[in-house]
């Protein structure tokens, strides 16, 4: 009896001391200017699609999208187009893309500094050896569940490619139908 009551004063006086530490602190916002920012996906055989916006404090509930920017895109370091706004912060190429070629793209926005990117498809394509989906198994911040997908690659000895991917997963006419991407 007596372990139980100690039990519940310790834990009385931890929620007092615990209560005294909710103390609101205000954000001291960064003043700092907005930058280009660019959002790409490349895709064998896909043209090529760009998205060009700006920076924006955490705060801000604003996009801002550049439709006025000279967008020039390299190929293997030769200049090959001018990417063409379609308004909203995208801009298209209508050159497709190869695997194995390198790709850079750079912007010039009157107001901003340039900004540069280089990306590629990789030549070669890596098997997925192994698909292990464990149900359930991940508790997001607002409770809810989802599977964790394992994929194992036959990339051999000295290899190692890590690709982040996205991955839908609809219920359609009683069938799943699982979407993925990168």
């Amino acid at each position: 009896m007596r372990i139980l009551k100690f039990k519940i004063v310790g834990i009385v006086l931890i929620m007092m001391l615990l209560s005294g530490c909710i103390n609101e602190i205000p954000l001291k916002e960064q003043s700092s200017e907005r930058r280009l920012t660019l959002s790409a996906l490349l895709k064998n055989g896909g043209d090529f699609r760009v998205k060009i916006g700006t920076s924006s404090p955490i705060t801000s509930m604003d996009t801002v999208w550049i439709d006025n920017a000279s967008i020039f895109l390299w190929e293997d370091g030769v200049l090959i187009d001018t990417m063409r706004s379609e308004g909203r912060g995208s801009y298209y190429s209508p050159v497709f893309i190869q695997r194995g070629s390198i790709y850079t793209i750079k912007i010039l926005a009157e107001g901003y500094e340039s900004i540069t990117a280089t990306d590629t498809v990789p030549s070669e394509i890596v098997p997925i050896k192994n698909v292990v989906i464990l149900e359930d198994n991940y508790l997001d911040r607002y409770g809810d569940l989802y599977d964790t997908h394992l994929i194992e690659f036959e990339d051999g000895e000295f290899k190692n490619y890590y690709e982040l991917f996205l991955i839908r997963r609809l219920i359609f006419n009683n069938k799943m139908q699982t979407t993925f991407f990168w």
